[in-house]
């Protein structure tokens, strides 16, 4: 006996087919659209984040400015106690920067166990996404939570890239500070005027990056 399928079976089989990809193209779209919706959120809320972290690292710099401006002063009225002076404030600025070395530390480690966490859900994504397609399912959630995880997992390494930078910069900024320090004793009044200016412009640093957060939430909001 002939095994082939009938013109008839083809031509069902066909308009089934088409039925199947009538009814997930609409699907599809949904989810590229969510997709391009959900990136820009994320795109927006990453930026309202860094830049709120900006304006505090900039207000504790100015706060660290003006008590070695209020400490210059200080000694200008006492000199015998100058040098004990810069020492209390290059001890204070270096534990300052320590304890925000060890939040980012901290930072990294649970972004590290939250990728875990996302790895493992995207397994179990997959593994059941793989049961899905063996029923034939035509229209499948998890395939699309899946995607959003992997996307999920590059954004944290990412992050968590960025946060071993700032881990690097704060390392470096830590050297500058003794280095500043060790400037200090040797030329009080050059150091009173830096500070000054540092002052002023991390003020305007700050007075900026809290405009600029203002407008991102606002952006927001919107």
């Amino acid at each position: 006996a002939d095994a082939r399928p009938t013109p008839a079976q083809l031509a069902q089989r066909a308009q089934w087919d088409e039925m199947l990809k009538s009814r997930v193209e609409p699907y599809e779209r949904a989810i590229a659209a969510y997709e391009e919706k959900q990136r820009v959120y994320e795109d927006q809320h990453a930026r309202v984040r860094e830049l709120a972290r900006s304006l505090e690292d900039r207000e504790e710099r100015c706060r660290a400015l003006h008590a070695q401006l209020d400490g210059a002063n200080a000694k200008q009225r006492a000199a015998v106690d100058a040098e004990q002076e810069v020492a209390r404030q290059a001890h204070t600025a270096r534990a300052a920067m320590e304890q925000q070395v060890n939040e980012l530390k901290q930072e990294i480690a649970l972004r590290r166990d939250h990728e875990d966490s996302l790895q493992k859900r995207v397994a179990l994504m997959e593994s059941e996404l793989s049961l899905v397609h063996q029923k034939c399912v035509i229209v499948d959630s998890l395939e699309e939570e899946a995607q959003t995880l992997r996307k999920e997992v590059e954004t944290q390494k990412e992050r968590r890239r960025e946060v071993v930078q700032q881990l690097e910069d704060k390392g470096r900024e830590v050297a500058r500070l003794e280095s500043e320090a060790s400037r200090l004793r040797e030329d009080h009044s050059k150091e009173l005027l830096k500070a000054r200016n540092a002052g002023r412009e991390e003020q305007k640093a700050a007075d900026h990056a809290r405009e600029e957060l203002c407008r991102c939430q606002d952006s927001c909001r919107d």
